[in-house]
């Protein structure tokens, strides 16, 4: 019996915890997955880092930066809920997010103003919680 054992290369293990999205973005772009998870920003440059290895400077200029552009990333997170209902309702086998929290809440992300909804993001959390870690809130 012969056993194959594959390893990954180095930098394909120093890259392994990089989301398949972060992987795929361009430079001079921001993909808005970014927002929907705690661990990962990526640069400009499309370079993934770990938020816990960023530098305090750093993490507060990404605070600011997101902050600065809090309603443009809103309004895109609007339409792409609306266009995940209207999705959900045209294919009559799924409930969309955004339908199902106004269904048990009562609430729409549209309810929200543009900078409460970005401090909701699992992102800005993350980035707050580890400014707040470092005495730096």
């Amino acid at each position: 019996m012969t056993v194959t054992v594959q390893t990954m290369d180095s930098e394909a293990q120093e890259n392994s915890w990089v989301p398949e999205w972060a992987a795929a973005c361009e430079p001079g772009t921001l993909n808005l997955a970014v927002l929907d998870q705690a661990v990962v920003w990526v640069t400009a440059q499309a370079v993934p880092l770990r938020i816990a290895e960023m530098s305090t400077a750093h993490l507060r200029n990404v605070v600011a930066f997101l902050s600065a552009r809090a309603e443009e990333f809103y309004t895109s997170a609007v339409l792409t809920s609306l266009w995940a209902v209207v999705l959900a309702d045209a294919s009559g086998d799924e409930v969309a997010g955004e339908r199902l929290a106004w269904e048990l809440t009562g609430r729409s992300i549209a309810d929200l103003e543009p900078a409460a909804w970005l401090e909701s993001t699992a992102l800005v959390r993350a980035l707050r919680r580890e400014l707040a870690a470092r005495g730096n809130d």
